[in-house]
């Protein structure tokens, strides 16, 4: 990648910077090399007045000593430099949390963090291949408490997305949900250890509450939404944002380790980005679809879950919409001692279809996957 850059502005970009020469009527020239198979989807730059902040850049050591540490540069407007450090200190943080519970090294030797104004930025965070662009409203100084974790929370996400939607991607449009929850359940990791097992819950619950009330019988499926390109597909017109399609991404994965506990979740998911790192030396990209991920899941899991109830669970929440609306009503009999349940299901039709289908795949299994009969 070699970019020519006006006078007074600076380069930031994904990649091993070769050289930075003068060009041209005052300006410079930037060139940049990729890592071999990086696809073109994933390298991101930016041009703009940013100062490097030397003060808040950092090297992270590697546990492996075959690889080198990771340098991490930052970027933004001279007068961001506090916010920029106090956010530099908590990625920091994250990394090495991350690092910790994959058992693995950060994947790349390099990472650019730039902060850009909010009304040039493509999202409020981006992520690609060792570099991140992010809102400068992330490091507002005017931001509480609330504020500060919102934007904390979204600068992990990605952070995450380095080794989930960077080193580890869906070749099939559908299927890009299943990386983006990956990323989303790394990220749900972090805010609970830094911010405390209550928030990181009141965040899972605020994203239930939010994919749950935008459910109707119009809402395409994940994989439906996937097939015109994960976060950019017309039907994401059905929902107020691309985020709460990342927040669904996010609770079927949630909802998977849920059922599966703590420990063999993470089996999985370490097998999975050590065996990209190994795949990948030398290279940028693993690629990993949901039938290998279920596979895996097969032969890790040992709590009820096999290839029926992961059959079932796709049918339900992947091919169908899910999220089916449940009343519950119940009332205590004193005399008899007796508490009496009566559960109504409504909302989408479309939950009775996929529901049966689950059914089938069930078997017998009360999984909770299947449909609410009321006898």
């Amino acid at each position: 990648l070699e970019l020519s850059v006006p006078p007074g502005l600076r380069a930031v970009a994904g990649g091993r910077r070769l050289s930075e020469d003068a060009a041209e009527g005052g300006g410079t020239s930037h060139k940049f090399v990729s890592d071999p198979g990086c696809p073109t989807s994933s390298m991101f730059f930016a041009v703009g007045p940013f100062e490097e902040v030397e003060s808040a850049g950092f090297e992270m050591q590697q546990a492996d000593p075959k690889r080198p540490s990771v340098g991490v540069r930052l970027f933004a407007d001279g007068s961001r430099a506090a916010g920029v450090g106090a956010m530099a200190t908590f990625l920091k943080g994250a990394m090495e949390d991350i690092v910790d519970y994959l058992e693995c090294p950060f994947p790349f030797p390099h990472l650019s963090v730039c902060f850009l104004p909010a009304e040039a930025a493509l999202d409020v965070a981006v992520a690609g291949v060792g570099v991140l662009l992010l809102s400068e409203d992330l490091v507002a100084g005017e931001r509480g408490t609330l504020g500060q974790i919102e934007a904390r929370t979204c600068a992990v996400r990605a952070l995450a997305e380095q080794w989930f939607g960077v080193l580890v991607r869906s070749p099939l449009a559908e299927e890009r949900w299943l990386a983006s929850g990956l990323a989303g359940s790394l990220a749900g990791k972090v805010v609970a250890k830094h911010f405390g097992e209550n928030e990181g819950a009141y965040q899972w619950s605020r994203k239930l509450d939010l994919v749950v009330a935008e459910q109707d019988d119009a809402s395409p499926s994940i994989a439906h939404t996937g097939q015109a390109g994960f976060g950019l597909a017309q039907e994401l017109q059905r929902y107020t944002s691309s985020h709460v399609l990342r927040h669904k991404a996010d609770l079927l994965v949630w909802m998977v380790e849920n059922r599966t506990g703590a420990e063999p979740f993470q089996k999985v998911v370490k097998a999975i980005v050590q065996g990209a790192l190994k795949e990948t030396s030398g290279t940028v990209g693993c690629r990993l679809t949901c039938e290998d991920f279920f596979d895996r899941a097969a032969k890790v899991f040992d709590s009820g879950v096999d290839k029926n109830w992961l059959q079932s669970f796709n049918e339900r929440w992947i091919v169908g919409r899910g999220c089916p609306h449940v009343v519950v009503a119940f009332c205590f009999n004193r005399k008899q001692h007796a508490i009496s349940v009566a559960l109504k299901q409504s909302g989408l039709k479309s939950a009775n279809v996929s529901g049966t289908a689950a059914v089938k795949c069930c078997g017998k299994e009360s999984s909770g996957l299947g449909m609410i009969t009321l006898v």
